[in-house]
């Protein structure tokens, strides 16, 4: 029972992210200092109205200078500690400024203390997403799971990347360094991760770092780690693909994917298995061009043709 409601508990809080993320904080990163400089604009306004009332009823006179002087006064806690009756626009504001400038200090303390204040926070994670390489396939992932409400933390070897600000806007954390290092990979918390995707751009680099993280979570208890290994050229591919059961422990588990592989296979999926369900007439398959995607949609829809032992009458028909 205590791990069930534990899990319940992990699956609400992983909702409530991705909820956050697909609809508010988009919006609110938008109209974040819009909306702060707004409410300092009115908080000076209710502290110059609530001055004015207040010392008309007391029957001293103040100039408008004076009003302001004293209105920007209440950011620093000074000005705000009148007797007698105090009204309400005054109460507000002198509440209201110390309370905004708290949250400007705040702010700056964060982006200026931002990379101690990852470091700090990734140490409580938890079944996160760990996605090494960011570029175009790197950014498309990480900006999934975090939109399914994952927390994801990023390495990326290149600081002078431009993708790395789109990433961190997303949400994403972003550490500077070397993935194939295992100091690395602990520091992004590899071992209680849920999923590492690695999508460097040499099929070597992304071999490494599997095999890396496999060697830190071999001996960790109570969380599985799948790694997903992106290779580009397609025969290693699958080649490698029959070494996945092999390498499988009791707390790693390991895929080889190729995206043009994966994606013949969705298009295939999702376009050419629609005709095939009217006639038995023969399949015609236009290729416009026969590069990494042309030539993994051929051979993934002969392997369908033959996996489905489909008459040889509606045999696909090709043209290149």
């Amino acid at each position: 029972m205590p791990k069930s409601r534990k899990a319940n508990r992990g699956v609400l809080g992983k909702n409530l992210r991705s909820f956050w993320r697909k609809k508010f904080k988009k919006v609110l990163l938008e109209l974040k200092w819009p909306m702060v400089m707004a409410i300092w604009i009115l908080s000076v306004i209710l502290g110059y109205i609530g001055f004015s009332r207040f010392y008309e009823a007391e029957g001293t006179h103040f100039t408008r200078f004076d009003l302001l002087y004293r209105s920007l006064q209440l950011i620093a806690l000074e000005a705000g500690a009148v007797r007698g009756s105090v009204p309400w626009q005054l109460n507000v504001a002198r509440f209201l400024m110390p309370a905004l400038a708290a949250y400007a200090a705040i702010q700056a303390l964060l982006v200026i203390f931002s990379k101690q204040w990852q470091m700090l926070m990734i140490r409580f994670y938890r079944k996160h997403v760990v996605v090494c390489g960011l570029g175009e396939r790197g950014l498309r992932l990480a900006k999934d799971f975090l939109l399914n409400g994952h927390r994801v933390i990023v390495i990326e070897c290149n600081k002078d990347n431009t993708l790395i600000e789109t990433c961190r806007k997303l949400g994403a954390v972003v550490l500077y360094g070397d993935a194939t290092e295992s100091s690395m990979l602990k520091k992004a918390g590899v071992r209680k991760a849920k999923f590492l995707v690695a999508v460097c751009s040499d099929d070597g680099t992304n071999t490494e770092i599997a095999l890396k993280a496999r060697d830190i979570v071999r001996i960790r208890q109570g969380h599985d780690l799948t790694v997903f290994v992106h290779i580009i050229d397609l025969e290693l591919c699958n080649l490698l693909k029959g070494w996945e059961l092999s390498a499988e422990a009791q707390s790693f588990r390991l895929e080889f994917f190729n995206v043009h592989e994966r994606g013949a296979r969705l298009l295939l999926a999702n376009y050419a298995s629609a005709g095939n369900r009217v006639s038995d007439a023969p399949s015609l398959m236009l290729l416009v061009g026969l590069g990494k995607l042309g030539r993994s949609l051929l051979l993934q829809a002969a392997r369908d043709h033959y996996l489905k032992k489909l008459p040889d009458k509606s045999r696909i028909q090709v043209t290149v």
